[in-house]
This record gives C-alpha cells, sequence and structure tokens, in this order.
C-alpha cells in the first residue's frame, strides 16, 4: 500500500492467485495502481518469467536489491497463542531493548526510504528494524 500511496505500481507476486487479487484489490481500493502475477520465486523459470511479464507491461525494470530485517511488529504474529495484549508488551519490556514491538508505520517509512531515490546508492543492504535485537544479541555472543 505504502508503495502505491507514493504512486508506484505494485506487482503481487505469489503461488496463489486469490490473495493476489485480494491484495490489488485493497491498494486499487485506495487509489493505487496494481497487478497480480503468480509465480514460484524460488523457481529460476518462474522468477524469470515474472520479470519479462513486468518488463513487457512497463517497459523497463530500475531494480535495487535490498532487505529489511525486521523484528516483531504490532500484528496478530507477534502474539503467542491465547497471550492478550498486555502479555506481549510485558514480554516485549523484557526481551526486546527497545521494550516495544514496531509499528507498521515504522516498517513502511524503512521500506519506502529504501525505495526512495534517497537510497538510489544503497544496493545489497540488509536494513534492521528490530528494535536493536541483532545488536543485543552481537553484544551478548
Amino acid at each position: 500500500m505504502a508503495f502505491a500511496q507514493q504512486g508506484a505500481a505494485v506487482i503481487a507476486a505469489g503461488r496463489a492467485l486469490e490473495p493476489l487479487n485480494h491484495t490489488v484489490g485493497f491498494i486499487e481500493a485506495d487509489g493505487g495502481r496494481a497487478a497480480a502475477i503468480t509465480a514460484d520465486v524460488t523457481r529460476s523459470a518462474d522468477l524469470a518469467e515474472l520479470v519479462a511479464q513486468i518488463a513487457k507491461a512497463h517497459g523497463s525494470l530500475d531494480i535495487r536489491i535490498n532487505a529489511i530485517g525486521p523484528g516483531p511488529v504490532d500484528t496478530p504474529m507477534s502474539y503467542r497463542p491465547g497471550e492478550t495484549r498486555s502479555d506481549r508488551d510485558a514480554r516485549m519490556r523484557e526481551q526486546l531493548p527497545a521494550g516495544r514491538v514496531g509499528d507498521l508505520d515504522e516498517f513502511a517509512a524503512a521500506t519506502l526510504y529504501l525505495a526512495s531515490g534517497a537510497a538510489g546508492f544503497v544496493v545489497g543492504a540488509d536494513l534492521l528494524v528490530d528494535g536493536e535485537a541483532s545488536a543485543w544479541k552481537r553484544a551478548s555472543a
């Protein structure tokens, strides 16, 4: 959604068309442009076909490969089975140097930075958005 809100055409790629179409629907309902393409990106032939389809539809590709190393984010996946918000928050205060989970806006901002012209010379980076968990693990090792 964040890319589409910034004017990018978004390609949702994955193995099953139904969830991709659901994602495209969300983006288009918010005024963005998106398309769904099925591909198994673990198969080189599918990946090559995906790139070819995108290039044919959009004329060219301007690609930089970077990654976001996420920590816990405020989604249902940050909860253990049966855990309440206050239980999860208490656990994060004990287990994570930042003392909290990240919010979706923080992850979106990091993603938008890597996709922006401001990061035009950033290639091959793993931007850690993990509440200092990685640094803490390295320091205690």
